[in-house]
């Protein structure tokens, strides 16, 4: 199989869990610790793209505006292609310093979303759970307070506890999940285990979007 169909199937599973309606067992708040490593250069920086004349801080995600087209993306998208499905076009880069995927989701090759997934970065949980922390504080100084700040417990209080905060993540007892909402732009970050790996999905969804059954999402 290769890497795109892979990463797509991981977006597949980690669909029904960064949606922002998700309700599964009982759910907690979390307070985290800061850094101030700088989120994206890409969006921070204010060049206008050569394609056009929309600044880059205009745009949804990454080089793309709601509604683009899959040729659109494609000039724009500085990142490695990958490769691409009839709703999807696949890139691989880097946000804050870590290697990640980085996905555009098209319905009737109009783009509706886009995401970042963090896959094989570290060695263990624990490190991933720094790296949430560090995005999350980045983007709640970009987007302000989530409305959404879940950690979702999928185990019982006593397992959880007998694990630690690492080992609960890596063991599947618990998983992560952060939303924002802009006038535009719903974005999710989520962190999960499956099979005792860990991953990060950043996840960025038109507002209006209405969800097709038949388009694959995060």
């Amino acid at each position: 199989m290769n890497k795109v169909m892979c990463i797509l199937l991981i977006i597949g599973v980690l669909f029904s869990f960064v949606s922002c309606d998700i309700s599964k067992n009982e759910i907690v708040n979390q307070n985290y610790q800061t850094q101030s490593d700088k989120l994206n250069s890409v969006e921070e920086n204010s060049v206008v793209i050569t394609t056009g004349t929309v600044p880059i801080e205009d745009f949804e995600f990454r080089y793309g505006c709601w509604g683009d087209d899959m040729a659109e993306i494609k000039k724009r998208e500085e990142c490695e292609f990958l490769g691409e499905t009839e709703d999807n076009l696949v890139f691989e880069g880097s946000l804050l310093g870590y290697d990640c995927s980085i996905v555009y989701q098209f319905d009737s090759n109009k783009l509706f979303g886009g995401g970042y997934i963090f896959d094989g970065i570290f060695t263990n949980a624990g490190q991933y759970i720094v790296a949430y922390n560090a995005m999350k504080e980045e983007l709640n100084e970009k987007y302000g307070e989530p409305v959404t700040d879940e950690v979702v417990k999928m185990q019982n209080d006593n397992l959880i506890e007998a694990a630690g905060a690492a080992n609960a993540l890596e063991y599947g007892y618990v998983a992560y999940k952060t939303c924002w909402e802009t006038e535009n732009t719903e974005i999710t970050m989520g962190m999960m285990s499956e099979n005792y790996s860990v991953r990060i999905v950043l996840n960025y969804t038109d507002i209006d979007y209405e969800v097709n059954d038949d388009v694959v999402g995060f």
